[in-house]
């Protein structure tokens, strides 16, 4: 306490108990009291003035102590520069200070006051610094310093935070505000890489040319050579000047650089551990003249405030819940897992729009903190719905530069660009985001520790290795979809291995990006329906056009369009030549009050001339048919048999098309050697019988060297008659209609919606259609309708011809009672409606089944069975 002492006395505080107490006794003896006033220590340092105090751990006040008093009082405030350094201090009841005119940097406050954490008033000044309290903040107080003097000029809140969910004062009083943060933003790191508002500042001065005004400040720094580690040069540069930003660059308040530059050129920082050093800082450069001159290290000297990022997925690393003190190794960062760093990097959550998330050098990507137990379901949001990533940092300068000291800035949610900020990462982990996650990897030029990092990691199994080179064209299903953690996109937007899209999974492609040649997109699905007559559709939309639909044992499969070939050569005829069928929305056929009808139609002819090899039907079972093995006839006397013996040229087939809603269908058991489920067995053919293939997974595969364009530009609904059939790659919630669990239509989800399932279209109503639909509140569901044959394979599987009505099906009325009988061969779906619409009754009948339904009124209703092939009128009394 000195006055001739040449700079600012430094004290450190260890004691992790005691530390704010120690604080406010040491205040203490620097303040005149008695008659005459007098303090303890010099009036050189009277309120702490020309003295730095320096947090050297956190600090928890103890509960059950005497209430917290304010360090500070009017005439006698805190003149002190205190120095966070990324520690907090917990267990407040008040404001640490309670009158301030010295400076707070750094510094986190938490505790249970209803004041404004830091301080309260004086025309002192706080940078970097976040509260949090489990108190109610009394009225008219602002967050961080509650009312700085009126009479004061300038910023006194500089790049501070608290959590939105305290509603502490946001008019402005022209000294700038705390910025409300959501409590998630603590959690996830977003508002620890914030903090660090003196890195922030000069990164952003890197980037920017400078006007080289008077007013700029000049500072001298050292890099680190990435080729070695080792340290550069000194290098000079210059502080632009914006008080809204940081404190930094002002002459008039660090006339030797910046804040940063300043609390190491002193050289006192090597005694900061209560001993004097041995060996020389490496910080440390002797002139010519044998001066000794000390600079700080980019970044490791930049940087206050870390946080680790684990979400507790990683037993080793405990998650840590708010921003931390960054973790240094002998004042350095470390380059291991233990590095508590948080970067940052553009990041995409279901849609283009870009956001960002923050994460460690070691990443862990996490939708939800990892559950403790298998019913924990109080989970903490990391970045849920995360969909792509981009490493590289395309299109990321687009942003406002700043974050305004003020409650709702406008245009600067995100700031200080380039938003990519990542000096190298040492692993990471996709810990529960999805298995379709886009990964737009760096160059090797620009950083090859992330670039190599990246393609270790994220690996997709080869096509060609499930591929078998064979005329049906085969696709096998073992590739280890397990092993799918994300695709990986080069810097030049190129894919150089293929991806393999995962099933209900989520995929949306942000960025667009093309396939190397010989590399493409595919996609798998095992089917959770077969089409047994008028249910067990399924839905489908992919982000490519599928030259190839195969499975693992049957081949290449094609479906049913509008030039498929007949059983007849007519233009009206049962159509066959196909494996699978494929619909697209045609618009409302008719409408009841709850139920509305709407046309599926096949494809219409379009695109390419396909030639299909695939004779897997042929080898398989034709060719076995009849005596001794000779080519002939089997039991059902089919007459399209040789059709698949030899190759197919399928004039103008149109592909499933790219972002296209379809509904599809798998043929089951009842469509015998067709059957995709694994559960027909080959009966009618010579011994011994072929075997019984099992369940067949469906390959959906595009072009080699295929561009993937942005999702949320294609994904175009189809629009007719007041419903939108949308094509769909996420799960998200939505309030429409989904396709029910039988596969028969599309239901109307509950209040507040339901969620889709990736790679499944589903309806929305709309308005402003040319015909009139029903009430879209009273519509319950969405059927299917077909003005074309809809079930054909060949003439002995077409439900429209004999084969169908062998049999038939019988109405009968009873006294209040409807009575069915069917002597059909198949089941068919029965539906019964009120003259004015209503449902009164839906069933599946079943073969030589007698089925009597109840109607308590007297009345006409109508009966429609069998995809609509029967209807009848009847009269119950």
């Amino acid at each position: 306490d000195k006055p001739t002492v040449k700079r600012n006395s430094k004290i450190y505080i260890n004691d992790a108990t005691n530390g704010a107490t120690q604080l406010k006794q040491f205040f203490d003896l620097t303040v005149p009291s008695g008659t005459p006033a007098t303090a303890v220590l010099d009036s050189h340092v009277e309120n702490c003035q020309n003295l730095e105090f320096i947090l050297h751990t956190n600090v928890t006040v103890p509960s059950g102590s005497p209430a917290w008093t304010p360090i500070g009082t009017e005439g006698h405030c805190f003149a002190g520069n205190f120095h966070g350094d990324g520690y907090r201090i917990d267990g407040l009841d008040h404001s640490l200070f309670g009158h301030l005119c010295g400076n707070v940097y750094n510094l986190g406050v938490t505790g249970s006051f209803t004041s404004a954490g830091i301080a309260d008033t004086g025309d002192g000044f706080v940078e970097n610094c976040w509260i949090n309290t489990t108190g109610t903040p009394a009225s008219g107080v602002k967050a961080v310093f509650g009312n700085p003097y009126p009479t004061a000029e300038g910023y006194k809140r500089v790049n501070c935070y608290y959590p939105n969910t305290l509603t502490y004062n946001t008019t402005s009083d022209g000294h700038g505000l705390a910025r409300p943060m959501p409590a998630n933003d603590f959690y996830n790191g977003t508002v620890a890489y914030d903090l660090n508002g003196f890195y922030l500042f000069k990164r952003y001065n890197d980037h920017i040319t400078h006007s080289g005004s008077p007013t700029e400040s000049e500072y001298t720094y050292y890099a680190i050579n990435k080729e070695d580690g080792t340290l550069t040069e000194p290098q000079t540069e210059h502080y632009t000047t914006n008080a809204e930003y940081c404190s930094s660059g002002y002459k008039s308040v660090y006339p030797k650089g910046g804040y940063v530059e300043e609390r190491y050129g002193d050289g006192d920082f090597r005694y900061a551990d209560g001993v004097i050093p041995e060996s020389e800082d490496q910080r440390t450069l002797v002139d010519a003249n044998g001066v000794s001159h000390f600079y700080p290290i980019w970044p490791d000297d930049y940087l206050y405030f870390g946080q680790m990022l684990t979400y507790n997925w990683n037993n080793q690393r405990p998650h840590e819940e708010v921003p931390s003190r960054i973790v240094k190794n002998s004042s350095r960062l470390p380059n291991t897992d233990e590095s508590n760093r948080v970067y940052r990097a553009p990041a995409y959550y279901q849609s283009k729009s870009m956001d960002v998330a923050h994460f460690n050098p070691a990443v862990n990507l996490v939708a939800y903190s990892k559950p403790n137990g298998a019913n924990d379901t109080d989970l903490k949001r990391a970045y849920p719905n995360m969909t792509a990533i981009d490493f590289c940092g395309h299109n990321d300068t687009d942003w406002t530069i700043g974050r305004a000291s003020s409650a709702s800035p406008t245009g600067v949610d995100l700031f200080y660009q380039p938003l990519l900020d990542d000096d190298g990462l040492q692993s990471i982990t996709n810990r529960d985001e999805t298995n379709n996650l886009l990964v737009y990897a760096p160059s090797a030029e620009v950083n090859a520790q992330t670039h190599g990092v990246l393609t270790g990691y994220f690996k997709d199994p080869a096509y060609a290795g499930s591929y078998h080179e064979s005329p049906y064209r085969c696709v096998d299903i073992s590739a280890d979809a397990s092993s799918v953690n994300g695709h990986l996109v080069q810097s030049n937007l190129t894919a150089t291995n293929d991806h393999l899209l995962i099933d209900k999974e989520d995929f949306n492609c942000p960025i667009s990006y093309k396939f190397d040649t010989g590399k493409r997109m595919w996609y798998q699905r095992t089917p959770d329906l077969f089409v047994d007559l008028t249910k067990g559709w399924e839905t489908v939309s992919l982000p490519f056009k599928a030259e190839l639909v195969s499975t693992q044992d049957k081949g290449e499969i094609t479906h049913f369009y509008s030039k498929s070939p007949t059983v007849d050569g007519s233009e009206d005829g049962a159509k066959i030549g196909h494996e699978y069928w494929l619909r697209q929305y045609e618009g409302v056929a008719s409408a009841t009050s709850s139920i509305v009808t709407a046309a599926f139609n096949y494809p219409a002819a379009a695109g390419i001339n396909k030639q299909v090899d695939n004779t897997f039907l042929w080898d398989y079972y034709y060719s076995k048919n009849g005596v001794s093995n000779n080519a002939g006839p089997d039991a059902n006397a089919d007459t399209y048999q040789t059709y698949y013996q030899a190759s197919r040229n399928l004039e103008q087939y149109p592909l499933l098309a790219t972002a296209t809603p379809y509904i599809i269908g798998f043929p089951g058991k009842k469509y015998y050697e067709f059957d995709l489920s694994g559960e027909w067995t080959a009966k009618n053919t010579a011994t011994p019988a072929p075997a019984k293939l099992v369940k067949q997974a469906i390959s959906f595969v595009s072009d080699a060297g295929i561009t993937i364009k942005v999702s949320d530009d294609e994904l175009s609904a189809v629009s007719k008659n007041d419903y939108d059939f949308v094509p769909n790659y996420m799960s998200k919630k939505v309030e429409g209609f989904l396709m029910n669990t039988k596969g028969n239509s599309f239901d109307k989800t509950p209040d507040g919606g339901s969620s889709t399932v990736p790679f499944r279209p589903y309806f929305v109503a709309t308005t402003g259609g040319s015909t009139p639909a029903p009430s879209h509140d009273a519509t319950r569901s969405i059927h299917f309708d077909s003005s074309e044959s809809s079930f054909a394979f060949g003439d002995d599987k077409d439900p429209s011809g004999d084969d169908f009505n062998e049999g038939e099906l019988l109405f009968a009325v009873r006294k209040h009672t409807v009575v069915v009988t069917s002597t059909l061969r198949r089941e068919a779906e029965v539906r019964i409606f009120g003259v004015s619409g209503q449902t009164i009754a839906a069933f599946t009948i079943q073969p030589d089944e007698t089925i009597e339904t109840p109607v308590h009124s007297s009345g006409v209703y109508i009966i429609r069975a069998a995809h609509g092939r029967y209807t009848k009128k009847i009269t119950v009394r």
